[in-house]
């Protein structure tokens, strides 16, 4: 999962509505920096390594040790908040497959009611291993 440092959006562990007025900003940029004194209490290791290796690291920038070339991520774009503050370089690059591989399986689209929905990926440990995906 990708995080965006700008605050336009919540991040991924909030459980926050997207919004985008500037109650809803500041709230995420806050969430920002919270995640961030969360990861200074951990983060000597890093800064030593990155002073081993050579690195300039603004360790105050939260997203200064994204890639000036590439930031790409798996999750489909229909799946994450609206916002126009993505940096140039950052790519929606999935989903990856082409729909051959899946077993047909059907949904119940009858018994939807308008309610909202929770939709859960189970990732692809058990993919195609229909012994160990059984209760």
């Amino acid at each position: 999962m990708h995080l965006d440092h700008s605050g336009y959006t919540p991040l991924c562990f909030y459980n926050w509505s997207h919004e985008s007025t500037a109650d809803a900003i500041a709230r995420n940029r806050e969430g920002v920096a919270r995640f961030g004194r969360i990861l200074q209490k951990n983060r000597a290791p890093i800064e030593n390594y990155a002073e081993r290796a050579r690195l300039k690291i603004d360790w105050a920038d939260p997203s200064s040790t994204l890639s000036p070339l590439a930031g790409i991520t798996q999750v489909p774009r229909a799946f994450d908040f609206e916002s126009s503050h993505w940096p140039a370089q950052f790519y929606h690059t999935g989903p990856f497959h082409d729909g051959m591989g899946r077993t047909q399986v059907d949904f119940p689209w009858e018994k939807l009611t308008g309610e909202p929905l929770i939709y859960a990926s189970m990732g692809t440990v058990l993919n195609g291993n229909l012994e160990s995906s059984r209760p």
